[in-house]
């Protein structure tokens, strides 16, 4: 890849105006220049577009006629990418000043996607202490079954890579998490030891205000696990037992609460 590669950051809104500034900022305050924003408003009904369109022209406003289910919405908004590097910002999350530099210096074309760890973060953007993925293994397709280590906000990905393989938009909840798994399938993966994104946790975040729909979404994705070969032989059967019970006893106790 000669020169700078521009890269695309792809945001994806509903109704999410709270934090979207701060988002924003952090991506207009990256040492790493040649970027564009995509932006892609999902219908919502708060000022996003007004905070959207205060920006300049490096973020590129589009609004849906009506909201889809966020991953249908994420491919919308992968059509519109002219990057050849894809980036992911959750309009609540939020970069370090040297994301996507430090991330762009180690990709390369036989680790078509880098990743790296990040911090949760409250609403006044207080860290907070919890315990996190193990991360940096070798086998990330295993891991991913264990405990998923990557974070969609803290991904640099080949944008050949999207075109061909796109988010399943039947999941709500679980469509990066399933793209990552059926990428390390048959591509290596690049972490990179560092904090880049600090992932904010609140109540409004889609992950908590449906958790009681994890469950649902989960079985899909191991059902679909069982009937593939290149599953079972990847990352073997005991590891999708586990990966089943695991879900079963997590769907169990978000019930009850």
């Amino acid at each position: 890849m000669k020169g700078k590669p521009l890269v695309s950051v792809v945001m994806n809104c509903l109704n999410c105006s709270d934090f979207l500034a701060a988002s924003i900022d952090s991506v207009y305050c990256q040492t790493y220049n040649n970027w564009e924003i995509i932006f892609w408003d999902n219908a919502s009904c708060d000022n996003g577009k007004k905070i959207a369109q205060s920006y300049n022209s490096k973020l590129i406003y589009y609004c849906s006629d009506k909201t889809v289910p966020l991953y249908e919405a994420r491919n919308f908004a992968l059509e519109k990418c002219n990057g050849e590097l894809i980036a992911f910002l959750d309009c609540d999350d939020i970069w370090i000043n040297t994301k996507l530099e430090r991330q762009v210096r180690v990709y390369s074309k036989s680790t078509p996607l880098v990743y790296s760890k990040f911090q949760f973060i409250d609403e006044n953007s207080k860290e907070i202490s919890a315990k996190l993925p193990e991360f940096g293994l070798n086998k990330i397709s295993s891991q991913l079954l264990i405990n998923n280590p990557i974070s969609i906000s803290g991904v640099l990905v080949d944008s050949h890579l999207l075109k061909n393989e796109k988010f399943n938009k039947v999941y709500n909840l679980l469509g990066d998490f399933e793209l990552w798994f059926r990428l390390s399938l048959s591509h290596n993966f690049y972490f990179l030891d560092e904090v880049l994104e600090f992932s904010r946790q609140h109540p409004n975040t889609t992950s908590l205000k449906n958790k009681k729909n994890w469950i649902k979404e989960q079985r899909i994705f191991y059902m679909d696990l069982l009937k593939s070969r290149q599953v079972s032989k990847k990352v073997g059967i005991f590891a999708i037992i586990r990966y089943i019970v695991k879900c079963e006893l997590l769907g169990l106790l978000n019930l009850v609460r």
